[in-house]
């Protein structure tokens, strides 16, 4: 564990030297983004169910130069009056740019989830990304990284396990008022092959004015390795309110 953070130690002076040698620095104002989403479902009748997700997001961008991203989400869900659902996570992440096409990056990954076991997960890492496509049409890229992954777990012996991680992202923006998108990750683990997890989101967005969006929204989990009687599987189709602060 000490010797993962000495290398994220050194790959963060390494490749901050290596981004300022390459990039000629100049004094843009970064642009900021901020974000925040709701969903809510409540059923009355022969059976009740209440739903509820939050998200939100904030961006720090200087084009060419670096970015610092926040994000996270709450999910609360509850069947007859029984918790059924009860997830909770955050991502800090900084990029820095070393040209046009290339970056590295180190995230910080927090999350929780009763149902998964997971009282608490751990995930630091840094990695390194490519541009394919970056322009007002198109965007995308491909990451790749290590981590160290500690999981506490509510009940049985807690875990550690270095962690490969990639990832790919591609939006497009369908009209000036429509864009869908992805975010595919993978965490396979180095010390043992069969356990690894993938995280897959997809959205399709339409602006309703400045400040409000409707979202459709799909997620799909998968965890290859699984503790009690939880599936592995966790997918869920939704749509809501997004506004853009």
């Amino acid at each position: 564990m000490k010797k993962f953070f000495l290398f994220l130690l050194f790959s963060l002076l390494f490749f901050h030297s290596l981004g300022a040698q390459e990039i000629e620095l100049n004094q843009q104002k970064p642009s900021w983004k901020a974000r925040m989403g709701l969903v809510l479902s409540i059923s009355k009748g022969n059976s009740e169910s209440q739903f509820i997700q939050t998200d939100f997001l904030l961006n720090r961008n200087r084009q060419w130069m670096d970015e610092w991203t926040a994000q996270g989400s709450l999910v609360q869900e509850h069947s007859n009056q029984r918790s059924v659902a009860q997830k909770a996570g955050i991502v800090l992440r900084y990029g820095r740019s070393i040209n046009r096409k290339l970056y590295h990056f180190f995230r910080l990954g927090v999350d929780h989830d009763y149902f998964e076991n997971i009282q608490a997960r751990f995930l630091p890492g840094t990695g390194g990304g490519f541009w394919f496509l970056n322009n007002k049409k198109h965007k995308l890229m491909t990451e790749a990284g290590i981590a160290y992954q500690r999981e506490l777990l509510r009940v049985g012996p807690n875990t550690n396990h270095p962690i490969f991680h990639a990832r790919a992202s591609y939006e497009t923006h369908l009209s000036e008022s429509s864009n869908f998108g992805f975010d595919f990750h993978a965490f396979p683990a180095m010390d043992d092959l069969e356990r690894f997890r993938l995280e897959l989101e997809s959205y399709l967005m339409a602006k309703i004015n400045k400040y409000l969006s409707l979202k459709l929204k799909i997620q799909d989990y998968y965890r290859s390795k699984i503790s009690n009687d939880v599936k592995k599987y966790d997918f869920r189709v939704y749509s809501g309110i997004e506004i853009n602060l």
